[in-house]
């Protein structure tokens, strides 16, 4: 097996794993903004060490006004807004629903690819969508969530989490828009994730100065902190391993490995999390159809 798709199912094993702690974290914790906030900073750090690695700084400073607002632009929709609701999503309904849902996000790049880049429909793309909206549509209509399985009674925070998941899938969908753009100008996939991920660090930096926010991630006891601190490292870690694995791979080759993430999801979360997850036949098929349906879109994509 080549190095770069090595890379790739190493991404998606990480950003499995990843989900598995964050689930454990933000259960504990109760709410979303700490683990945002870690992992948009490990992020940033994590880029860049990897910036002053490379020497691909000429890059970034090369960048136009337009390719830094389409960068910005899109890390602000992607890693605050479509994370930050991803993240709750992942507390209400649990990682492997909610991490499912959002795989909706290659069905919104689908339809704004053919609609804003008249890009041509084919039989291969129509399957997908078809898999990827069945799967999805499956494991939206389990009415039962991770509260709900403890205590065996219906619960009300299923409708809410599925909203947030299929929101955060919007938003990651359009995201991928401006940075094929701004990425193709600057030339680098690691600069150009460095250069998304400025505003958010200087967003989630302003934030807390509010005394809320301060206190969220101050008063947050060991337990969950350990937790979102390794989701955190993970998370960038499985970043930069796909930014590698596009390197050495065609996108054809590494796309289809990373689409695996949410199996390996279903397994590490069936060994760590069972207690706090859902494993119903309604979401384990819903999940292998979106697979399936995510791996023959990335062919199209």
């Amino acid at each position: 097996m080549e190095i770069g798709l090595i890379f790739a199912l190493l991404s998606a094993i990480l950003f499995a794993a990843s989900n598995v702690f964050l689930r454990r974290g933000v259960s504990k914790a109760g709410e979303s903004f700490s683990a945002l906030l870690i992992a948009i900073f490990m992020g940033i750090l994590l880029f860049s060490l990897m910036m002053l690695f490379t020497g691909e700084w000429d890059k970034v400073w090369s960048l136009s006004a337009r390719g830094w607002v389409l960068l910005g632009g899109a890390g602000i929709i992607h890693f605050v807004i479509g994370r930050y609701l991803a993240y709750i999503a992942v507390r209400l309904i649990g990682a492997n629903r909610a991490i499912a849902i959002t795989r909706s996000n290659m069905l919104y790049a689908v339809i704004f690819g053919i609609i804003l880049l008249s890009e041509p429909i084919t039989l291969p793309l129509v399957l997908g969508v078809a898999c990827l909206t069945f799967g999805v549509t499956l494991v939206s209509m389990e009415r039962q969530g991770p509260e709900a399985k403890e205590h065996n009674q219906t619960s009300g925070l299923p409708t809410k989490g599925v909203f947030y998941a299929l929101i955060a899938g919007l938003l990651w969908g359009i995201s991928g828009i401006p940075i094929k753009l701004a990425v193709t100008e600057i030339g680098s996939p690691l600069a150009g994730a460095f250069v998304s991920f400025i505003p958010p660090s200087i967003i989630m930096a302003g934030l807390l100065f509010r005394e809320r926010q301060r206190e969220e991630l101050f008063i947050l006891p060991r337990s969950p902190l350990i937790y979102l601190a390794i989701a955190g490292a993970l998370t960038s870690i499985s970043q930069l391993f796909r930014y590698f694995a596009l390197s050495y791979s065609p996108v054809s080759l590494v796309q289809p490995l990373l689409s695996t993430n949410v199996l390996f999801l279903l397994l590490f979360s069936f060994l760590l999390n069972r207690h706090i997850e859902v494993f119903t036949v309604k979401v384990i098929i819903g999940i292998v159809v979106t697979v399936a349906g995510g791996v023959i879109l990335s062919y199209w994509l």
